[in-house]
């Protein structure tokens, strides 16, 4: 077993050095798209086009989600190029509000932390897996039913009977930062040395699904093409009793650490297809780079990849054909500005992204 110190106290992160794999995979959901309606009532603070995301940890049946963290190897990072929404008059850090108060103008759309629950008495889940109705809202609003969020929320809400367990922190304190209850606190949430957890671990509403909500992001856009990422890494417990720990990164792995893609995530605007719930189909390393880096190909086809700026530039492109799996191919990013960019990895008509830094 090791032990990870984070912030001003003593974290313990069992790491186990056996066989595991008990995260099945990290699961991006878009869970709402605002409307007009959803504009005004929320005083013009969440324009039409506004995107909510909400984050789960899909666990084996018999694990259970202890923290999401960062660590002096492996930054946690929360990050748009826009701003986050949280709801000024009712809002929270953490899914704590009452049920009251949920069904009222956009509060159910507020940024925050989570190791399981929604509000007071619900537990977020995926609302394909939502089976008790949805919640009336008291002012008209939520009526959205854009098809790229799939079920309204006035059919299924994501919401189902559950006792949440309290949020801890460690290493950072959630108030007066980026999901603080005030709009315009900026767009990027990062620690190398924080958590936010369950120490007794915490499992989904049906534990076969075993799914945890550890966090909901609402993006502020008025075309939906404000990008949302992170690079996450999470702590679960062991059937055993034990610890798993996974990393969004191939790179400064310690002992018993994981490597898992989907703790990385960056979501596409629209007109690119966006997958989501899916282990991504390549690698880059390394990452970040000053000359050059290695795309490692997953899959058979034919390939193009793309790089763009962050504000959607594109900047260089490439077609490779009858690609083989596991195929490396070498960019050179040598001519780049110093920053962050989108790799896109298009194969056979699927578009995946992946954000990359050039350093000096």
């Amino acid at each position: 077993m090791k032990k990870i110190v984070l912030g001003l106290g003593l974290f313990l992160c069992g790491i186990s050095t056996q066989a595991q794999n008990g995260l099945e995979r990290i699961v991006v959901e878009k869970f709402y798209v605002s409307d007009a309606t959803d504009e005004a009532n929320s005083a013009g603070r969440l324009p039409a086009g506004s995107v909510t995301y909400r984050v789960y940890v899909d666990m084996l049946p018999g694990y259970n989600f202890q923290s999401a963290y960062g660590d002096p190897n492996h930054t946690l990072t929360i990050y748009s190029d826009s701003t986050f929404y949280n709801d000024e008059s009712r809002g929270k850090t953490t899914g704590s509000n009452t049920l009251a108060n949920a069904r009222k103008a956009t509060l159910m759309l507020d940024s925050y932390f989570s190791v399981g629950g929604v509000c007071v008495g619900k537990m977020g889940v995926l609302k394909t897996d939502d089976t008790d109705g949805a919640l009336a809202n008291t002012d008209g609003n939520l009526t959205n039913n854009a098809s790229e969020a799939g079920d309204p929320l006035t059919v299924k809400d994501g919401m189902m009977t559950g006792t949440p367990k309290t949020v801890g922190f460690i290493g950072f304190d959630p108030a007066g930062g980026v999901f603080d209850d005030g709009s315009g606190n900026g767009n990027s949430f990062t620690t190398n040395n924080g958590a936010w957890y369950f120490l007794g671990g915490t499992t989904g509403v049906d534990p076969n699904i075993n799914m945890v909500l550890i966090g909901q992001f609402t993006v502020v856009s008025a075309d939906q093409c404000s990008r949302f990422g992170f690079d996450i890494n999470v702590q679960i417990g062991t059937p055993g009793g034990g610890a798993e720990n996974y990393v969004f990164e191939n790179k400064n792995l310690q002992p018993g650490e994981i490597f898992e893609p989907t703790c990385s995530y960056l979501s596409a605007c629209v007109g690119v297809e966006e997958i989501e719930n899916h282990k991504t189909s390549f690698f880059v390393y390394p990452n970040p780079s000053n000359e050059a880096v290695t795309l490692q190909l997953g899959k058979n086809g034919n390939v193009n990849y793309a790089i763009y700026s962050i504000e959607g530039k594109l900047i260089m492109n490439k077609t490779l054909s009858s690609v083989s799996e596991n195929q490396n191919e070498t960019i050179d990013i040598s001519s780049l500005s110093n920053g962050q960019y989108i790799l896109q990895v298009t194969t056979d008509g699927v578009s995946e992204t992946k954000k990359i830094t050039k350093i000096q």
